[in-house]
């Protein structure tokens, strides 16, 4: 009975080793597990390494592009290729506060290697490369292919003329400008120098006979007495005036008009610019013809009304009409040679005629050949530079591009007459080449026949 009440004692045993077969074989199959997530773990890991590592290069350049651009420095990064390297000129450096990051320029032979990024961390320094390339006229400027250049601003070189009139010639020059101009639309007359005379030009145009010549610094407004209009005397004769000239010692200029029963004659001192002159009224008293007279003196020199005084007089009998009286040829004879003048031989006087190719080809001779190829245009009449280095300029007022010598015939427009002193557009030809542009007109003479 005892025994019966033990059902199973035989079998205890066998139930715990099966217990301890499942746990063993649950720790192999954990075992495996971590095993195999150990080597997913190692692959992983593996692979993430060498991402990051590449991450980080990446990070490194930007994370340095960032602080270059925060800290305001220009970098740069030169890329290494098989074409040979450019050549960069020489930097000119400026001083900046604050640290910069400066990418260093080389200017030696690189190899077809490749190189790494190369940068350099140093004190503040900004680097300007200036450009050499041309610079264009008139304040332009140009750059080389594949550089950053300053903005440069440079004035154009004033073009120089090549050629000049001779010191002997510019007066010369200057007189066959007037000539010239006044030829175009009146009358000119050319009396060479002889003597102590100087060379004149007599000009015409709507009132009255003009001196012109060194001794008188090429005054336009000396006038000869007695051929103005009625304002200057009232006996008008209305007819034109013959002109000669004649020597004694020097050279003189007779001129002389009659009309109306009235004459004009006067004498003329090239050296001196004096002029004794006088107007005749002839009136017949019976059968008898007579002559009023008034003499007169005038000297222009200086400026355009300049001196002028009545010296005499009077009446006296006349051999006809337009007969000069022997008397009044003794008072002028007198008053010329109280001014170191003379009325000279009649035999020598010389006829003048307005507008002469002679006297045009004897002016040109002289003036010699800087202007020989210029030729007013129509619209234009002749000036003439006053003194060396006139600017030319391309507005009124504005910056010199040429400069022209003094003696150079230039062109203006006849509606700029009479020059006022300010800017007159003018051309020019300079070295052979036309140029239009702007001038002072106090540096210009000119001939105004109004």
């Amino acid at each position: 009975m005892g025994k019966a009440n033990q059902p199973g004692s035989g079998g205890a045993p066998k139930k715990k080793n099966g217990k301890q077969l499942s746990q063993t074989k649950q720790i192999i199959i954990m075992a495996a597990a971590v095993l195999f997530c150990a080597v997913l773990i190692t692959w992983t890991v593996l692979l993430m390494r060498d991402r990051l590592a590449e991450n980080s290069n990446n990070t490194n350049g930007v994370s340095r592009s960032d602080l270059a651009e925060m800290t305001g420095a220009v970098t740069t990064v030169t890329a290494q290729t098989d074409a040979a390297p450019a050549e960069f000129t020489e930097a000119a450096t400026t001083s900046e506060t604050g640290t910069t990051v400066v990418l260093s320029t080389v200017t030696s032979a690189l190899t077809n290697a490749t190189a790494p990024v190369a940068i350099t961390v140093q004190p503040s320094n900004f680097s300007k490369v200036t450009g050499n390339g041309k610079t264009t006229a008139r304040g332009g400027q140009a750059t080389q292919a594949g550089q950053t250049t300053s903005t440069t601003t440079t004035s154009a070189a004033l073009v120089q003329p090549t050629d000049q009139p001779a010191e002997g010639q510019i007066s010369y020059n200057k007189l066959l400008a007037l000539y010239l101009a006044a030829s175009q639309n009146g009358s000119a007359y050319f009396v060479d120098a002889q003597g102590s005379s100087q060379p004149t030009v007599i000009l015409h145009g709507n009132s009255g006979y003009y001196a012109a010549s060194p001794t008188d610094d090429f005054s336009t407004r000396n006038r000869l007495g007695g051929t103005g209009d009625a304002s200057e005397h009232p006996w008008q004769t209305e007819s034109g005036f013959n002109l000669m000239h004649y020597d004694a010692g020097s050279r003189f200029i007779y001129y002389a008009s009659q009309g109306n029963n009235y004459q004009i004659l006067g004498y003329y001192d090239t050296a001196t610019c004096e002029n004794v002159w006088a107007r005749l009224h002839y009136y017949q008293l019976g059968v008898e013809w007579q002559t009023e007279y008034h003499v007169h003196y005038s000297h222009r020199a200086d400026r355009a009304d300049g001196t002028q005084t009545e010296l005499q007089f009077g009446t006296c009998a006349a051999g006809g009409v337009y007969q000069v009286p022997p008397d009044l040829e003794h008072i002028l004879d007198m008053e010329l040679q109280n001014r170191g003048m003379s009325i000279g031989s009649w035999d020598s006087y010389v006829e003048m005629h307005p507008n002469s190719a002679a006297d045009s080809q004897a002016l040109k001779s002289k003036a010699g050949n800087y202007n020989s190829s210029f030729t007013a245009a129509a619209g234009e009449t002749y000036a003439v530079v006053t003194e060396s280095n006139a600017a030319l300029s391309e507005t009124a007022g504005g910056t010199a591009f040429a400069v022209l010598p003094a003696g150079a015939i230039v062109g203006i427009s006849t509606n700029a007459l009479p020059l006022d002193g300010g800017a007159v557009s003018v051309r020019a030809v300079i070295n052979g080449e036309t140029m239009h542009g702007f001038m002072n007109s106090a540096s210009l003479l000119a001939w105004s026949a109004s």
